[in-house]
């Protein structure tokens, strides 16, 4: 899922990027990678990030409006 958010980044639109972020952020911070890294800093350690994500229905980027 994180390729897919920095891959949209190259979208033109910073609003459209925005927009995925505020539905994609939601869905990362419940990864096991996530709380593997915010442990690892509080406990300054180096982090272990296994890749591992919990399985949720990825949401579809906005598509722009090219009719305007």
């Amino acid at each position: 899922m994180a390729k897919k958010f920095l891959d949209f980044a190259l979208v033109p639109s910073f609003e459209d990027f925005l927009d995925y972020e505020l539905m994609v952020q939601p869905q990362l911070n419940q990864s096991a990678d996530y709380r593997e890294g915010f442990t690892s800093f509080q406990e300054k350690r180096p982090a272990r990030f296994t890749g591992r994500q919990r399985r949720a229905a990825q949401p579809t980027m906005p598509r722009r409006d090219t009719t305007t």
